[in-house]
């Protein structure tokens, strides 16, 4: 028979795991985000910068994005577990 405290382990380790997979995920795309800020822009036509600037600024946004769901999600993790005990 599964329990309550049974039920609460179980969502502690899956949110573990999503907090983990979301740092993983940021820290991959903040390593993207660096690594095209970075490019040299000297050799590129003005079509090749204009690409490569979208692009760096949509993995800016997705990185951006990431940390909000990963803050706002274990905030509320964090407002529950304080909530329960």
């Amino acid at each position: 028979m599964t329990t309550e405290t049974d039920r609460a382990d179980k969502m502690a380790k899956t949110l573990d795991d999503l907090e983990s997979d979301l740092q993983h995920l940021y820290d991959l795309i903040d390593t993207i985000v660096a690594s095209m800020v970075g490019i040299n822009r000297l050799d590129m036509d003005c079509g090749e910068r204009n690409e490569l600037d979208r692009a760096a600024s949509l993995a800016w946004i997705m990185r951006d994005q990431i940390e909000l769901i990963k803050d706002r999600a274990f905030q509320k993790n964090d407002a529950g577990a304080a909530a329960s005990s």
